[in-house]
């Protein structure tokens, strides 16, 4: 059977692919740790160069782990900033393409990237993600089960009617409706 160990996941801002990956390491029970590339690239910038092979080393001791790679569409976007945040931008993504070439060594370690943008190419080399995935907006009947999820603790108007709000907010993210039940 194929396994996966690196899974990209696609989609617009707000969709909820950070959360869903927060909320399959809770259900799995599995150690989570994330790894945003806007502060890698501020860390670079401040301390200087960093081994994320060890992290990823270090994470394979401690047992089945989910690492999710956040923002990395940050990383492809520094060309109209300073030459140092580029330069930082393109060591950190050298780092991570290594950390994503040292997956098969951590079979206990499955990592998840999510992007909202386009991806510096150095990702798509040599295909360092196993499997790419497209996460959509919700659906009706997924903006309907968000609202019920987000309103749950909260007293509601006789009036108010979820299903038809869920109707009529056609092309909302999952971040856009619980700000909306907010």
């Amino acid at each position: 059977p194929y396994a996966a160990h690196s899974i990209l996941l696609k989609g617009p801002s707000g969709c909820g692919k950070s959360r869903l990956v927060a909320r399959l390491a809770q259900e799995m029970e599995v150690v989570y740790q994330t790894l945003d590339a806007y502060q890698l690239v501020d860390r670079w910038i401040s301390q200087g160069s960093m081994d994320l092979s060890s992290y990823l080393h270090e994470l394979g001791k401690r047992g089945k782990t989910i690492l999710l790679l956040d923002h990395l569409e940050s990383l492809s976007t520094v060309d109209t900033h300073s030459s140092t945040i580029a330069a930082a931008a393109r060591a950190v993504t050298a780092q991570l393409c290594s950390l994503l070439d040292d997956m098969a060594t951590q079979p206990n370690v499955i990592v998840f990237g999510v992007t909202s943008g386009e991806l510096d190419g150095r990702f798509e080399h040599n295909q360092r993600f196993d499997m790419h995935l497209q996460v959509d907006p919700p659906n009706r009947w997924g903006r309907a089960e968000i609202l019920y999820l987000a309103t749950e603790t909260m007293p509601l108007d006789q009036d108010v009617d979820l299903p038809l709000i869920a109707t009529l907010s056609s092309g909302m993210t999952a971040q856009d409706l619980n700000n909306l039940a907010r």
